[in-house]
C-alpha cells in the first residue's frame, strides 16, 4: 500500500478508526484548534532556548553540507568512471549482437540484388514513386526512343555519305546530338529516385562506395545494350563503309561517358532540372566540336565527348574507305585536323572523360546535401 494514499483515505474517512467511528474531515479543523497550544512555543521560551538551538541548528547544517558533498563527489565519479565501466561491460558481454562492419563486397552485391529486384514484380516500399511494372515500361521506353531516333538519323541520312566523308558529317553530328540526348536524359533516373533512399541509409553507416558502385554495374547493362539497340536500326538504313564492330565500340563509349554526366546532373539538381540540363550540354558538346581549337577554347573542346566521337566516327569512315578514295580520304582528315591512327586515342579519352564524370558524381553523392545524410 502507498502510504501516501493511505493517509489520503484516512483524511477523507475511508478508513475506519479502532474505536470503529469512522472520521470526519470536518473534526480535522476542531482538532487542530485543541492541539494548537500543545504545538506552538511562546515568543518567550524561543528567546530562552535560541542560545541552546543555535549549536543544533549548525550541526544539522554541517551534517546535511556532508552529505550533499558525498552525494556529489559519487555522482562525479559515476561520470568519470563511466566510459571504464562501458568498455569492461563490452569486453564481458560480447556476443552475436555486436556485428562488425559489412565488407565492401556484401554491400555492394546487396544494392545490386536490390537494384535488380526492382523490375520484378516483387511489392515495394511504400515510398517508392515507381511500381515494378512501370519501372519495366520505363526501360522499355528508353530502348525504344533509341531504336526510333537510330531508324530516323538512318532513313534521313544522306545516301552519297557512304562514298564521301564530308557528306557524313552530318549523319555524324545527328548521331552524337541523339546518341548524347538520350543516354544523359535515360541515366538521370539512376540515382534521381535513388537520393532519399542514400540519405536515410547514410545515416546508418551504409558504405557510399558500394552503393555507388552497385547502381553504377546495374547500369552498365544499359551501356552495353542501348548501342546495340541504336545500331541495328541506323548501320542497316545508312550501310556505312566503316566497321560494325568499330562504329559499336565508339557508340558504346559515348554512352558510357554520357551515363557518368548524368550521376553528376541527377546528384547536384533536381530531376527537372537536370532534365533541361541534359539537353542544354548535349546542344553545347556538339557545338564545342565543331570549333577550332584556339585560344580558350583548347580546353572545352578536348573536354567534349561530341569531339572525340566525331573524331572516332570519321576515323571509322575513313578507313572503310580503299583504293581510289585514299587520296581524298587523306586530304579531309588533314582538313579536319584527325589522324586515323587515333583511334585508340578516342576510345580511351572517351572512356577517361566517362571515369572523370563518375569520379564528380562520387564526390558530390557525399559532400552534396550533407545535412540530409546525419
Amino acid at each position: 500500500c502507498n502510504p501516501a494514499d493511505f493517509l489520503m483515505d484516512v483524511i477523507a474517512g475511508l478508513v475506519p478508526t479502532s474505536s470503529g467511528d469512522l472520521p470526519h474531515p470536518q473534526w480535522l479543523f476542531s482538532c487542530w484548534e485543541e492541539n494548537q497550544p500543545s504545538f506552538a512555543l511562546s515568543t518567550q521560551e524561543e528567546d530562552e532556548d535560541e542560545s541552546e538551538e543555535k549549536p543544533t541548528e549548525r550541526k544539522f547544517m554541517m551534517l546535511f553540507l556532508i552529505a550533499w558533498m558525498k552525494d556529489m563527489l559519487l555522482d562525479m565519479g559515476r561520470v568519470l568512471m563511466w566510459p571504464c565501466n562501458n568498455a569492461v561491460w563490452c569486453l564481458k558481454n560480447r556476443s552475436s549482437q555486436y556485428r562488425s562492419t559489412a565488407s565492401f563486397f556484401s554491400v555492394w552485391l546487396e544494392c545490386l540484388k536490390r537494384a535488380v529486384l526492382k523490375l520484378a514484380s516483387f511489392p515495394r516500399e511504400a515510398t517508392s514513386r515507381a511500381s515494378p511494372a512501370e519501372e519495366s515500361r520505363e526501360i522499355f521506353l528508353d530502348y525504344a526512343l533509341f531504336a526510333l531516333t537510330g531508324s530516323i538519323i538512318g532513313l534521313t541520312s544522306n545516301p552519297k555519305a557512304a562514298s564521301d566523308i564530308t557528306k557524313s558529317v552530318t549523319n555524324i553530328t545527328n548521331m552524337i546530338i541523339g546518341l548524347g540526348l538520350l543516354s544523359t536524359v535515360s541515366a538521370l533516373k539512376t540515382f534521381g529516385r535513388d537520393r532519399v533512399v542514400y540519405w536515410r541509409e547514410a545515416s546508418s553507416g551504409l558504405n557510399p562506395l558500394s552503393f555507388f558502385a552497385a547502381l553504377d554495374t546495374f547500369d552498365y547493362t544499359g551501356v552495353v545494350i542501348k548501342p546495340a539497340v541504336f545500331l541495328a536500326l541506323y548501320y542497316t538504313f545508312t550501310q556505312p563503309r566503316g566497321d560494325l564492330f568499330a562504329y559499336y565500340l565508339v557508340t558504346a563509349c559515348i554512352v558510357y561517358c554520357c551515363t557518368g554526366l548524368a550521376y553528376l546532373l541527377s546528384l547536384t539538381q533536381e530531376l527537372a532540372s537536370a532534365q533541361l540540363s541534359a539537353a542544354v550540354l548535349a546542344l553545347v558538346n556538339t557545338l564545342v566540336a565543331s570549333l577550332d581549337p584556339m585560344g580558350v577554347t583548347v580546353v572545352p573542346y578536348n573536354l567534349s565527348y561530341a569531339r572525340w566521337g566525331m573524331e572516332g566516327y570519321i576515323i571509322v569512315e575513313a578507313r572503310g574507305l580503299k583504293g581510289v578514295w585514299l587520296l581524298a580520304r587523306c586530304g579531309v582528315l588533314e582538313a579536319a585536323g584527325y589522324d586515323v591512327r587515333n583511334y585508340n586515342l578516342c576510345i580511351g579519352c572517351l572512356i577517361g572523360l566517362g571515369l572523370f564524370y563518375r569520379a564528380c558524381a562520387f564526390f558530390a553523392l557525399i559532400f552534396v546535401n550533407r545535412n540530409k545524410q546525419k
